[in-house]
Order: structure tokens, then C-alpha cells, then sequence
């Protein structure tokens, strides 16, 4: 990566790794998306942030943070078709909606409240 990409990547991970320790022992998901929003730089309208992580070697990642699955369509739209990774924290368990796309290749992660209650160390790990 270049020495500006170097950098935010190295600042993404200080502010993941401090999120971490924030929410070790905790139970309660408020404001965690707020919160890794703000430490992965992620922008967006509306409950769906996005960033763009450059990785070594000239890759990138994509990442998305929201409380609903995702739709595999919307990066093929953007051209984000490898490297993506969407995390949902929802407030309850509801059906999957998830929907994939042949050309997408898109890793989701889901956690509920009620799991993240009943594991005071399930918020460190999402941060890790």
C-alpha cells in the first residue's frame, strides 16, 4: 500500500484494537455501530456505512456495517466484487435475508443482542 494507505490501515487497526478493550465485558450493543463506524472510517446514509481498507500488495477491502443483511447485487453494482465483509449487529433474531450474487465473493457476519448479552466477550472479538 501506498505510505497514506500504510497509515490508515495502521490507525483502523489502533482504533479496533481500543474498541476492543472498550467493549470487553460488555453486554449491551448500543452504539456499537456508531462506534465502529467511526474507527473504520465508514460513511453511508441511512443505518448501511461502507469503508474502503487498503491492503498490503495494492488489494482492498470493503467492509459494511449495518443491523440488516446484506444484498450481494449492491457490489456488484459498485464494482466491489472480492475482499468484502459486512457486519450486522441486529436487535433480534429475524429470518436471514441475505442474498448473494455469482459474481460477488461477500463474507457476513451476524450477531444479535441477545447473543452478545449472553457473551460479554462477543463485541472484542467483532472488533478483532
Amino acid at each position: 500500500p501506498t505510505s497514506t494507505g500504510s497509515a490508515k490501515l495502521q490507525k483502523v487497526s489502533d482504533n479496533l484494537r481500543g474498541l476492543a478493550e472498550k467493549y470487553s465485558g460488555q453486554t449491551s450493543s448500543h452504539g456499537v455501530l456508531t462506534d465502529f463506524a467511526q474507527a473504520i472510517d465508514a460513511k453511508g446514509v441511512g443505518v448501511s456505512k461502507y469503508a474502503k481498507i487498503e491492503l498490503p500488495h495494492g488489494k482492498e477491502a470493503h467492509i459494511r456495517l449495518s443491523n440488516h443483511n446484506a444484498n450481494a447485487a449492491t457490489y456488484a453494482e459498485r464494482g466491489n466484487n472480492a475482499d468484502n465483509v459486512s457486519i450486522v449487529i441486529k436487535s433480534r433474531r429475524t429470518p436471514n435475508t441475505f442474498q448473494s450474487h455469482p459474481e460477488v465473493e461477500l463474507t457476513e457476519y451476524v450477531y444479535t443482542t441477545e447473543a452478545i448479552r449472553k457473551d460479554g466477550n462477543m463485541l472484542p472479538q467483532v472488533a478483532e
